[in-house]
């Protein structure tokens, strides 16, 4: 066995061998642990980068001779009312870190036959508020998607506390919000050029997948992580993606750019269409527009496609002991006994969890080479 730990020494060392797993949920700004007549049981937080909301919940029970049942009828009035804001934090001891910033949409109290009663409250982040409704609207005066996001988010600045959106080709014709939510809109037209749309700690991102991510953890079998599992899977893999659209300067000549090779995740050499001859010309993905303006645009488009297509190759399920520093949207180096070498994925949902078994972290992410 290979004597890479990644990252355990480091973080051992800051949580201290990981001892007294902890928590903090503050409300409106107000620590809940500071009230004396209930007790914080459990956390649960899903992060995610995918086609819906990071969600969080957590269990509240009366404490000891202050309990009183209708304490929790008034919780839900004041501190826990439906729509305050909730900020989690999660670590060791006192050393806790930031995690998830969403809104109290839910609430669900659980009387047990044990005469116990455990309080819920469900959490989600800004992207369930723009879930709310649909409309259909014309952006009239945005010539980019990335234009129309920003035009979107302008809505949100009292749930967003900022952004970061990446640029996008210019589009022809309208832009179309067609009896869509904001964030089905957002979501849309970001799989249709290889963009991502999520949102982290109140900061929305709209940018090429896995674009500006970083390396958020380094892990192993002889360190911190407990349970692995791996999927590779040719379905749907492409060979090569083909973007055809008129030059938009000049409507008589065609673009056409086609690409073969993607950006590697996984720090591997063998892309689907390399690992099998079942994944050849027949599996061709062509992307058409209306107009483009150069042959570089078309490239990129092309790219983004079949990355964002390789990255169902290789999916990954890993169970390691707590760390508050794993997010989606984010890179993970792990080496376990199936690798000669680290491999490298791309988070795509986290789950931390904090209860009476201690503290865990599972991670699902993606590759696209071995």
């Amino acid at each position: 066995m290979s004597s890479f730990k990644g990252d355990f020494n480091k973080f051992s060392h800051k949580y201290k061998n990981f001892q007294n797993p902890n928590f903090e949920i503050r409300v409106q700004n107000k620590n809940l642990s500071k009230n004396n007549k209930i007790i914080l049981r459990w956390v649960n937080v899903d992060l995610t980068s995918e086609y819906k909301s990071s969600f969080a919940s957590f269990g509240i029970e009366g404490l000891g001779n202050y309990f009183e049942p209708t304490i929790f009828e008034s919780l839900l009035k004041s501190d826990l009312k439906l729509g305050n804001k909730v900020e989690i934090s999660l670590g060791y001891g006192s050393n806790l870190k930031k995690v998830f910033v969403g809104y109290i949409m839910a609430a669900r109290i659980n009387d047990f036959k044990d005469s116990s009663v455990e309080l819920v409250i469900e959490c989600y982040d800004a992207t369930n508020i723009m879930m709310f409704s649909k409309k259909t609207l014309k952006y009239e005066d945005c010539k980019s998607y990335s234009d129309a996001v920003l035009n979107v988010l302008k809505k949100y600045v009292s749930v967003i506390s900022s952004k970061d959106v990446s640029s996008s080709f210019k589009v022809s014709g309208d832009i179309v919000q067609n009896n869509q939510s904001d964030y089905e809109f957002i979501k849309k037209m970001g799989q249709a050029i290889g963009y991502e749309f999520f949102i982290e700690l109140g900061k929305a991102y709209f940018r090429p997948i896995a674009s500006k991510a970083r390396n958020c953890i380094s892990i192993s079998s002889s360190g911190m992580l407990i349970d692995y599992s791996q999927e590779i899977n040719l379905t749907n893999q492409l060979m090569e993606v083909a973007v055809k659209a008129h030059h938009s300067g000049d409507p008589d000549r065609d673009i056409i750019k086609s690409v073969k090779k993607v950006e590697t995740v996984g720090k591997g050499r063998s892309q689907a269409s390399d690992v099998s001859s079942l994944i050849g010309k027949n599996n061709v993905l062509e992307y058409y527009l209306p107009s483009i303006e150069n042959m570089d645009e078309a490239g990129k488009l092309a790219e983004a496609k079949l990355f964002q297509n390789s990255l169902n190759f290789i999916q990954a399920k890993m169970q390691i002991i707590g760390v508050p520093e794993v997010f989606s949207g984010k890179y993970i180096t792990v080496k376990t006994k199936f690798f000669k070498k680290e491999k490298q994925f791309y988070i795509t949902s986290v789950n931390h969890k904090i209860d009476a078994g201690g503290y865990r972290t599972e991670i699902r992410a993606k590759a696209n080479k071995l």
